[in-house]
């Protein structure tokens, strides 16, 4: 199923521009890759641990 920021954002209550926000600095932390329309999650452990913190 493709998804865009918009609908992420629209699933998450938010808008589109901090799931953009925040899609890329997950990518930047190195827990996923965005290749082209894939998301690829590479760390889900340490991406979890990391949003808890953040709780």
């Amino acid at each position: 199923m493709k998804k865009s920021h918009q609908d992420f954002a629209a699933e998450l209550g938010t808008v589109r521009e901090l799931v953009s926000r925040n899609l890329s600095w997950l990518q930047a932390e190195g827990y996923l890759e965005v290749e082209g329309r894939k998301l690829v999650i590479k760390d889900f452990a340490g991406m979890k641990r990391e949003l808890s913190s953040l709780e």
